[in-house]
């Protein structure tokens, strides 16, 4: 497969209602069906970049910075809120995608609880839905009151001592096995983003503001797939019961752990694009039930 080299990706700038948002651009062409691809917190489109190169050759790959990272820094507050985070993404992705075929949305972790909440509220915007490593969100009130408190706590923390935020939250056992190069990419990423803004996108937009999408997946009318690190006991079970809620859906897991772009670049890319292939077909069961489980 041709590698598009990073010098060909293209950095564009879109206004909303909320303020500019940032987007690199990977072989623009609006006549084939594009990806658009949401990051995780704290992350940035460069962290993406391995991924977005091995897409790029046969789909124009638009990834979104989120609202709060790097310089997608909204000038008002309510622009923070979950629901307003992902009509801020609707907007950007309908503007740059609007002479083209319905993209494919895909989101990993934050960027993937986004994407469902976009593709539940707009599924005219999109072709195809791909969850890497999402949540449908907690159950009950209890739970998202915890973890709204917890949340609180990480952006305080963000806010008045960003470089032990970022060592803590980059030495969570969830991303303890990030390989050194995609390390790298992720630090790079953190030390772009302002505290006050990173810290109000996850006050925002943290899990505990998400409301609970699992009858909205399941009425939801996309093709759908789940992707997972086969390492990520939690998020498996997470994916199977989406899949059970969906189960014209494919779950995908791969030689990885919860940051399966970070782990498995070349599997996710080819995985992606099988995806796309079923796509064309009206068909979402092109991807496999399993990979191999060998350490990439």
């Amino acid at each position: 497969m041709q590698v598009r080299s990073r010098a060909q990706c293209e950095l564009r700038r879109v206004e909303t209602a909320y303020g500019v948002m940032e987007v690199v651009t990977y072989a623009d062409d609006a006549g084939r069906r594009p990806f658009v691809i949401l990051h995780g917190f704290t992350e940035g489109p460069d962290v993406w970049r391995p991924v977005a190169e091995l897409l790029a050759p046969q789909h124009p790959a638009f990834l979104l910075e989120l609202p709060g990272h790097g310089l997608s820094r909204l000038d008002k507050a309510e622009g923070y809120d979950f629901e307003a985070q992902a009509k801020t993404l609707t907007q950007v992705s309908q503007t740059l995608t609007q002479t083209a075929p319905a993209p494919i949305l895909i989101g990993y972790s934050m960027g993937g609880r986004l994407a469902l909440a976009m593709a539940a509220a707009s599924p005219q915007s999109f072709g195809a839905l791909v969850l890497i490593s999402a949540h449908p969100g907690l159950r009950t009130e209890a739970e998202r009151t915890a973890r709204i408190a917890e949340d609180a706590r990480w952006a305080e923390l963000c806010r008045n001592d960003f470089a032990r935020f970022n060592e803590a939250w980059g030495s969570r056992p969830l991303l303890a096995d990030i390989p050194r190069e995609a390390a790298t990419l992720r630090l790079a990423a953190r030390r772009r983003h302002d505290r006050q803004h990173l810290a109000a996108a996850l006050a925002g937009a943290g899990l505990g503001r998400q409301p609970d999408y699992r009858k909205a997946l399941a009425e939801l009318p996309l093709p759908v797939a789940f992707i997972t690190g086969d390492r990520d006991e939690k998020f498996k079970q997470l994916a199977d019961e989406m899949h059970s809620l969906r189960p014209d859906c494919a779950h995908l897991r791969l030689p990885a752990g919860h940051a399966v772009h970070a782990g498995a670049p070349a599997q996710l890319a080819a995985g992606i694009l099988s995806f796309a292939e079923g796509c064309k077909a009206a068909s979402a069961s092109t991807l496999p039930t399993a990979a191999p489980s060998q350490e990439s």
